[in-house]
């Protein structure tokens, strides 16, 4: 008759470790809960789009800029200048 005892005693355990398991769980959810409510107030949300805003103007910016000297008329400027530069120092 030992089988059944064994079997009780894992069964006990089983139990205990779901029960754990469980209370583990929500206790987690209670800390993601917070995180994400804290994380969506305003003042946060507001500072997150306002730091993503600059960045991607700053990168729009240079870009346009980088665009301008490198193809568009500024480019025409720029060898105009070191043509100017060159033929002063060179003579």
């Amino acid at each position: 008759m030992n089988p059944p005892l064994i079997k009780i005693e894992v069964e006990h355990m089983r139990q205990s470790m779901i029960h754990a398991f469980s209370e583990h769980v929500l206790k987690m959810d209670g800390l993601f809960q917070h995180a994400i409510t804290e994380a969506c107030k305003p003042e946060v949300v507001q500072e997150i789009v306002d730091d993503a805003a600059r960045r991607y103007l700053r990168q729009a910016l240079d870009e346009e800029v980088k665009n301008y000297l490198t193809y568009g008329e500024g480019r025409k400027l720029v060898r105009a200048e070191v043509e100017k530069r060159l033929k002063a120092d060179l003579g």
